[in-house]
């Protein structure tokens, strides 16, 4: 496509956007964004980007994370959201394949109940089949499939993309075509398993400086390093963890520079007509530029067309992502199927998922073993 529904001006990269059919019966529909490298798409590398939840859009990505546009955050005014081009985009020198898995992310979609049922292990086999299956991805693309190929993601994508390594890999070893030059993989604040994250925050909190070093040596003497699961009998450790989950509470997790802020991704339909009609005092108070109206760092939440905190601009940009991937010119641009439901950013918690990687680690090991080049960062 050209252009895209939001910005001035023609695109100055290629987008491509479509549907590739997985699953048993190739029942499941998973969209994608496809950018070319900016560079040399002939010969960079190609990358497959998944973002995390389970359940949220790749626009997460494509926007907010590692893409070629970004929204301006400016005040909104009822119109399309508009959009502009960021400098630090990956797409500058490498191709990224921005994929919304498992189905119910983003524009993907099942055609049965049966179907848009999921689990970590089914991520790994649809985005396999995404890639080499019948009519795959690469069937479509042959010009790519001699690429540096790797592997991205983000969040929960930490407990995705090592098994995605892995189903490639042992593919290719079985001899499945297309080959993929799978040489790696990104990953961007993984989670790779609940026990041991949760047993690593109590330190990181206190070398952040969030908790005392009285209260973190109390913590290590009674709960004997381990704060997960732990037995309720255990009074004093208890009662440490009670204190530290105080100590955090107005903190935002993800950010810990940032106010925990109660936000509503999903905006109803009521109150997206009645921003669009009008309230001039809406409009300051959401984008901050009010300062009497609002609490330090603006932190806010949409409930029934009222404002009930105040927001950080990441936040923000959630919000205007709302508008934006709901517009009709915008999902006829990007070739949505029509009649889609109402877009959400996250439908982590209407998901019918199943967690069963409680641990990537072993599969971390297992791809290291086989040489596999690695990157993992942290991003605020």
């Amino acid at each position: 496509m050209n252009y895209l529904p939001g910005l001035k001006g023609p695109l100055p990269f290629e987008l491509e956007t479509g549907y590739v059919s997985v699953g048993e019966s190739g029942d499941v529909e998973l969209f994608y964004y496809f950018v070319k490298s900016e560079r040399n798409p002939e010969k960079d590398p190609l990358m497959i980007w998944l973002t995390g939840g389970p359940g949220c859009s790749s626009i997460c990505g494509l926007l907010y994370t590692n893409g070629p546009l970004a929204f301006k955050g400016d005040e909104y005014n009822g119109t399309l959201p508009p959009l502009e081009l960021t400098s630090f985009s990956w797409t500058k020198v490498a191709n990224i394949l921005y994929v919304e898995s498992p189905a119910g992310s983003g524009f993907s979609y099942a055609r049965t109940q049966r179907a848009f049922k999921s689990s970590d292990t089914k991520q790994f086999h649809q985005i396999d089949q995404f890639l080499r299956s019948v009519k795959s991805w690469f069937v479509d693309h042959p010009e790519f499939i001699s690429n540096p190929f790797y592997v991205g993601g983000d969040s929960y994508s930490g407990r995705i993309v090592p098994g995605v390594v892995q189903q490639i890999s042992l593919g290719n070893e079985k001899g499945l075509t297309p080959l993929v030059n799978i040489q790696g993989y990104v990953l961007g604040n993984p989670s790779v398993g609940s026990k041991f994250e949760i047993n690593h925050q109590v330190p990181f909190a206190n070398r952040m400086g969030l908790i005392s070093d009285e209260l973190f040596e109390s913590l290590e003497r009674s709960c004997g390093g381990k704060f997960f699961n732990v037995d309720l009998s255990n009074a004093e450790c208890s009662n440490g963890l009670e204190n530290y989950q105080q100590c955090i509470s107005e903190i935002y997790k993800e950010n810990i520079l940032l106010p925990n802020c109660e936000v509503d991704y999903v905006i109803p339909p009521e109150t997206l007509q009645n921003i669009r009609i009008g309230k001039r005092r809406v409009m300051k108070e959401f984008s901050g530029n009010d300062s009497s109206a609002l609490p330090p760092r603006s932190c806010f939440s949409f409930r029934n067309s009222e404002i009930l905190h105040a927001s950080s601009s990441q936040t923000y940009k959630y919000f205007l992502s709302a508008f934006w991937a709901n517009d009709e010119n915008v999902r006829r641009a990007l070739g949505v199927k029509k009649g889609f439901r109402r877009w959400s950013r996250c439908t982590t918690q209407y998901l019918p998922y199943t967690y069963d990687v409680r641990n990537a680690i072993p599969h971390l090991v297992n791809i290291s073993r086989k040489g596999f080049r690695s990157l993992v960062y942290r991003q605020d």
